[in-house]
């Protein structure tokens, strides 16, 4: 008996408040309310009901478990808090995990309630840690933390632990500042999701647009290809009067010969869109190689020479590095080939046309390892203002409409992404006079030799 009084004084001690305490709080007005711990499953349902049914202005709930919305929703909770929004017009808002059945039932729900009914669904994957525990604020004046013990009951008082009530200012805050973190964090995480959903739709119309793109341009190549081989073997069959048993006048000749020019233009400009349109997504295929350095340039020189007669272009080469640089051979010979017809376009069309051809070790590079490739010529140059633009798509030098020198505006462009592609940089010269000079590195194998001069 005296231990069972000593329990109770003890129990009553430790939950009494110190008289001065008391006093300075009825003096000051202040009203801290309490807190208490209720043990009793049926007790808690009971105020649990009560509380929604009492609220005035706001209702807040958590349910941490789709369970837990189930049994809510059995014992009638759900339907008080809409009662509670559309009948008296409070603010309610709950936070639930949902699967398809609980999304649906939220739809109908907020779609009756006007607004006044918010439920946000809480996603395993935002990162937030849901416990066990059902918290409920009502009015921001008090709160109930109930505890579950097993989250498999279908029964609320079975699944029930104990519960914490409090009409505690510092208490229920501390409860709403829980819900409002949670609910800015679901909040955030659908407007994410939203974001996402919408990106990904956008990267599908992306995908679906590059896919189109590309089987156009494959179209258009094909088709475009078809038609200029025959042109072209029938433009070199009226060339030769062997096959043809018959002689070209001189006006015939002519016009066959500008028809053959501009075969080659037309097999040229599709055969750089396509190359513009594999390096732009990444497909341009490189076959790289040890590759000897005069050999390709001799070769690459060689092959234009029908345009060096024809205009009178004396083409010099300087190989001082006469090595090898790590390479696509056909790639690197197609930038040649480019950069020296760019310059066969602007030199002198008198016979003092003059282009020459460079290679060397990068000595001004960061990287000794790199050979520096020069195509210059005595041309009309380039302005230096304008060699920002000078590897953009479609870029033209000349816009007028009586510019004399053709060309897509592709070339540079092809140029560049070919040396990005092998480590290297291509750019403009700014500091060449007399002319235009443009260069572009490659890494390099191979040993240095004394200076090699020939001429072209």
């Amino acid at each position: 008996m005296v231990e069972q009084q000593q329990y109770l004084f003890e129990t009553l001690w430790n939950g009494a408040i110190p008289s001065e305490i008391r006093i300075r709080e009825i003096e000051e007005g202040i009203i801290l309310g309490a807190t208490q711990v209720i043990q009793v499953p049926s007790r808690i349902l009971e105020l649990f009901i009560n509380l929604v049914r009492q609220a005035k202005e706001e209702v807040l709930l958590v349910l941490p478990t789709i369970n837990a919305f189930y049994r809510e929703e059995r014992l009638g909770i759900i339907r008080l808090l809409k009662e509670a929004a559309l009948d008296r017009d409070i603010d309610v808002r709950i936070l639930t995990p949902t699967n398809d059945d609980i999304e649906q039932k939220i739809s109908n729900i907020v779609a009756l309630e006007q607004g006044k009914l918010a439920i946000q669904p809480i996603e395993r994957i935002t990162g937030v840690t849901i416990t066990t525990v059902t918290i409920v604020v009502i009015d921001r004046k008090e709160s109930l933390a109930i505890e579950k013990i097993d989250d498999s009951k279908d029964n609320f008082l079975e699944a029930t632990g104990s519960a914490t009530y409090s009409n505690s200012e510092p208490t229920v805050l501390s409860y709403l500042s829980i819900f409002e973190s949670l609910w800015q964090q679901t909040e955030l995480y659908m407007n994410v999701k939203e974001t996402n959903r919408q990106l990904e739709h956008a990267n599908e119309q992306i995908l679906a647009t590059e896919r189109a793109k590309e089987e156009f341009i494959s179209m258009i190549s094909h088709e475009l290809k078809t038609p200029l081989a025959p042109l072209k073997g029938y433009a070199q069959m009226l060339q030769r009067p062997k096959i043809m048993r018959a002689e070209l006048n001189e006006l015939q000749k002519k016009a066959v010969e500008a028809m053959s020019r501009n075969i080659d233009k037309l097999q040229a400009l599709v055969d750089d869109v396509m190359d513009v349109y594999k390096l732009d997504i990444g497909k341009l295929k490189f076959s790289m190689t040890d590759t000897d350095i005069t050999k390709m340039v001799n070769e690459s020189i060689a092959e234009l020479k029908p345009l060096t007669i024809n205009k009178k272009v004396d083409i010099t080469t300087y190989i001082k590095n006469n090595g090898t640089v790590y390479c696509d051979p056909n790639r690197i010979e197609q930038v040649i080939s480019n950069l020296v017809r760019n310059s066969i376009d602007f030199v002198p069309d008198n016979g003092s046309g003059k282009i020459t051809v460079r290679v060397q070790r990068d000595n001004k590079g960061s990287n000794d390892d790199m050979t520096l490739f020069s195509i210059e010529d005595n041309g009309i140059g380039i302005n230096p203002n304008k060699a920002e633009r000078l590897f953009q798509k479609f870029y033209q030098i000349d816009t007028g409409f009586t510019r004399r020198h053709a060309g897509t505006g592709l070339g540079l462009v092809i140029c560049k992404g070919i040396i990005d592609a092998h480590g290297g940089k291509i750019w403009l010269d700014k500091s060449y006079r007399g002319g235009a000079a443009i260069k572009f590195t490659l890494p390099q194998k191979g040993k240095q030799v004394e200076m090699e001069e020939t001429r072209e």
